[in-house]
């Protein structure tokens, strides 16, 4: 069997040419962008529109969390977790 494409480093590419007119955030700029509401887990009873349920470490960045897909994953990714609603920045 033979293989016509092998991967090289003269074929490879990152597709940057179909991005040209992209205009991409440094770490900074994204850091910003987002709003970041922390919440005592005790008290949330629904998602809210437009944000994520993060769950991240004590003493850690929120934006470096865990996004929760249901109530039923609380407490599963952190040994001293809290909580945070973080959506776009309006």
């Amino acid at each position: 069997m033979k293989r016509d494409l092998i991967m090289t480093n003269e074929n490879w590419t990152d597709n940057t040419e179909t991005n040209e007119d992209a205009t991409f955030l440094t770490q900074e700029e994204y850091d910003v962008a987002m709003t970041v509401i922390p919440v005592d887990i005790k008290d949330v009873k629904t998602f809210r529109a437009g944000f994520e349920l993060v769950e991240y470490e004590a003493g850690t960045d929120p934006l470096d969390g865990f996004c929760l897909m249901g109530f039923d994953e609380v407490g599963m990714f952190c040994k001293n977790p809290r909580y945070a609603f973080i959506g776009e920045a309006a």
